[in-house]
């Protein structure tokens, strides 16, 4: 399914959520597409999200809209070195033999905690945004998404 085979890093996932990714995925292998879309996703019908406000409501989905940048804003500076996130990279990223498991893990609970969402519903997102990065080049993905998000 994939050309440079991110198995390994999706793997790192429970796999409701491997299979979720994969389906988003499909052919595209637009990984920041997916997950604007995981982000985006309410779930099932008549579910309550968490911290109890119903997505049925259209403010509460715009709200949610309007969260995504601010989301991909704060997980591009620190991919891509905004001295803000110095010392939560330098732990995040440290050598490990479980190192993606460790990266997605940190990553998620850490941004979880600053957007009040949590970690395991910010896991896939993680993911997928890791791999578009990986995908391109972390150097070609910050010059290209975070000084676009920057501008912001």
């Amino acid at each position: 399914m994939q050309s440079q085979d991110f198995s390994d890093v999706i793997s790192q996932l429970p796999k409701f959520q491997r299979r979720l990714v994969i389906e988003l995925l499909g052919e595209k292998e637009a990984y920041l597409s997916a997950a604007e879309t995981y982000f985006l996703t309410s779930g099932p019908d008549n579910m309550q999200p968490f911290g109890g406000e119903p997505f049925t409501s259209k403010e509460s989905k715009e709200s949610k809209k309007a969260l995504w940048p601010n989301f991909l804003k704060e997980l591009n500076k620190l991919i891509c070195g905004h001295p803000e996130y110095s010392t939560n990279r330098e732990e995040f990223f440290k050598e490990s033999d479980t190192l993606r498991t460790i990266i997605i893990t940190n990553v998620s609970a850490y941004m979880g905690i600053k957007f009040g969402i949590p970690a395991t519903y910010l896991a896939p997102i993680i993911v997928l945004i890791v791999c578009a990065a990986i995908k391109v080049g972390k150097n070609a993905y910050c010059s290209t998404y975070y000084d676009e998000m920057e501008a912001l």
